[in-house]
């Protein structure tokens, strides 16, 4: 198997992935999704047992820093600079279990009717869904933080974010499938990469 690593781009991702590879943690596990010439998706340690509902969920017990590119930027269509938020120090925060699909990332999904928190921490904006900001924050290791606005996803929807280490856009889109049982309710959309894809 030969695989591409994106060293440049998120070097601390990439370190890790080696370290966990010499250290045999993918030794026996199985990937539960691949799709040729892109990208397999795989690193569950549940994937040792067929059939265990957990697969996709289990990680190594331990999380990196998200590697972001601040040079990258996202339109707001003037939604968040008539509220005094600078959107080139601005991000949707996403929740995933599945990093390796990041890369094909093409959109954010957030709930059309859901209240969205804009969020000033550390210098920074942070975009998440209101009624999960406290949990995720906390999560995060975000401990001082101030909700200078709030906005709903239709209000968002049509913005046009930057992926976040892809020299690519990331349309806001709204969607009936998001929740607010976990998360962000700031949705990861990677075309081709879901169950449903495959039925």
């Amino acid at each position: 198997m030969v695989a591409e690593l994106y060293e440049k781009e998120v070097p601390g991702t990439v370190a890790n992935f080696v370290s966990l590879a010499q250290k045999g943690f993918y030794n026996g596990l199985r990937f539960h999704r691949v799709i040729p010439d892109f990208v397999i998706q795989g690193g569950c340690p549940f994937s040792r047992n067929i059939g265990d509902p957990r697969v996709g969920t289990g990680g190594p017990g331990y999380h990196i820093p998200s590697e972001t590119n601040a040079e990258k930027q996202y339109d707001d269509r003037g939604v968040l600079s008539a509220r005094g938020v600078d959107p080139g120090k601005t991000s949707f925060v996403i929740w995933t279990t599945t990093t390796w699909t990041l890369p094909g990332n093409v959109a954010i999904c957030l709930g059309p009717d859901f209240v969205y928190a804009v969020i000033r921490a550390g210098g920074e904006y942070l975009i998440m869904a209101r009624e999960l900001a406290e949990g995720a924050l906390k999560a995060g290791g975000v401990e001082e933080y101030e909700i200078v606005a709030e906005l709903t996803g239709a209000e968002l929807e049509g913005m046009t974010a930057r992926h976040p280490f892809l020299d690519r856009d990331s349309l806001i889109i709204v969607g009936d499938h998001v929740t607010l049982e976990s998360g962000t309710g700031c949705v990861h959309t990677a075309p081709g990469h879901g169950v449903e894809d495959y039925d």
